[in-house]
């Protein structure tokens, strides 16, 4: 159910609380365990959920919630 429109990629995305964060990052985690081709990160607006979660699965998977860019 991955978003192919960029457009909707470009919207600002609101912040989550702690508990739904969570629930978010459950749900992201098995849709980039099932998607072909099968990557290492999701972000939530990737798959239609305007909220800032996203999840990286290198290692170990990692939930962030509300992350900031604070250096580049």
């Amino acid at each position: 159910m991955i978003i192919k429109d960029k457009s909707k990629l470009t919207t600002k995305c609101k912040p989550v609380n702690v508990v739904n964060g969570e629930i978010i990052g459950a749900k992201l985690l098995n849709e980039l365990r099932n998607s072909e081709p099968s990557g290492i990160g999701l972000a939530a607006n990737q798959i239609g959920i305007n909220k800032r979660v996203c999840v990286i699965n290198v290692k170990e998977p990692l939930v962030l919630i509300n992350p900031k860019i604070v250096e580049k």
